[in-house]
């Protein structure tokens, strides 16, 4: 069975800080739309410019040269419904 692919939401935008990401959900008017990413799930956020597995993700923060606990960071993303698990390991149409 292969890894799940992982992906950014489409209707989000996002600013990057030195210590954290900030992200709203475009057209969302509650106050809690808004969501500020500190440590792995802001590095994550930022890996996931492109969709990809854990591996991916992994691989990407290892040459970068930073270290996050991606599982963790992946299921707070998820949870948050910022990132969406792809089906078939490929990138939504």
């Amino acid at each position: 069975m292969s890894e799940p692919s992982y992906e950014r939401i489409d209707d989000a935008v996002w600013r990057s800080g030195p210590d954290r990401v900030v992200v709203r959900r475009v057209g969302d008017h509650r106050d809690d739309a808004t969501y500020e990413l500190h440590g792995g799930a802001a590095l994550v956020w930022i890996a996931l410019d492109d969709a990809g597995t854990r591996s991916d993700i992994v691989a990407r923060l290892d040459d970068a040269g930073a270290m996050a606990d991606v599982d963790e960071a992946v299921a707070l993303l998820l949870a948050r419904g910022l990132i969406r698990e792809l089906q078939g390991g490929g990138r939504t149409p």
